[in-house]
């Protein structure tokens, strides 16, 4: 919340506002949100909801930037964090990339 000195008034920031400001210049949160997805991903098998933290990762960091270090197009990127999306394993390791993360295995004690 801020005041606008001017007209007195009130304004609220979005929830996407918010979380971009606590987490884009954060990336241990980042990489922990991810981590949280990925854990999440691995109980349910929803992979809809991986690819939706993905995609407000990569929109905190910026669909250009991250579509140029992973060598993809803009679109292509669109198109790989799309919830409803089926990318390429490679794919998605080239927009985590991209976003400045990578994908790390662990062993599963059951």
């Amino acid at each position: 919340m801020s005041r606008n000195k001017k007209a007195n008034k009130i304004t609220f920031r979005t929830l996407d506002e918010f979380e971009k400001d606590v987490f884009v210049n954060d990336p241990e949160r980042i990489e922990a949100y991810l981590n949280e997805t990925l854990a999440e991903y691995a109980k349910t098998g929803n992979r809809e909801d991986f690819f939706k933290g993905v995609a407000k990762v990569v929109k905190w960091i910026g669909i250009s930037n991250v579509a140029t270090k992973a060598r993809l197009s803009r679109q292509g990127v669109h198109k790989a964090i799309k919830a409803t999306s089926s990318p390429s394993f490679t794919t998605v390791l080239s927009v985590l990339h991209g976003a400045g993360f990578n994908f790390k295995v662990n062993y599963l004690n059951k």
